[in-house]
């Protein structure tokens, strides 16, 4: 197989080079795509290290209230299965962040 190389004309040498104008763009794009999926998703907290063993859950408080209590408003609920049992473990708004309240509050449900 032979390969030939052509010779650029004066005006392709001057010519924008497409790709890298493509490849700018697309990366605008992509870092604007991330940006916008934070927002709307919002960052990941760390884990917090001194959590609460209520059964299997692992809460940011000393549970209180009930489940059903806690699934009302903004909450956050999940199942776990340990030791023979099986939990249903609820923490409502943020306690892990702003702190256990009145407000802020883990429950549990163990059976």
């Amino acid at each position: 197989m032979k390969v030939m190389k052509t010779q650029r004309t004066a005006d392709e040498d001057t010519a924008p080079r497409t790709h890298v104008a493509r490849r700018r763009f697309l990366g605008v794009v992509g870092g604007g795509g991330l940006v916008t999926a934070a927002t709307v998703f919002g960052f990941a907290t760390p884990a917090s290290a001194s959590t609460v063993r209520y059964g299997c859950c692992h809460l940011c408080c000393h549970p209180r209230n009930t489940v059903g209590a806690c699934e009302s408003g903004f909450h956050y609920v999940w199942r776990c299965s340990g030791d023979g049992e099986t939990c249903v473990c609820c923490e409502h708004k943020s306690p892990c962040t702003y702190g256990c309240s009145r407000v802020h509050y883990s429950s549990a449900r163990c059976a």
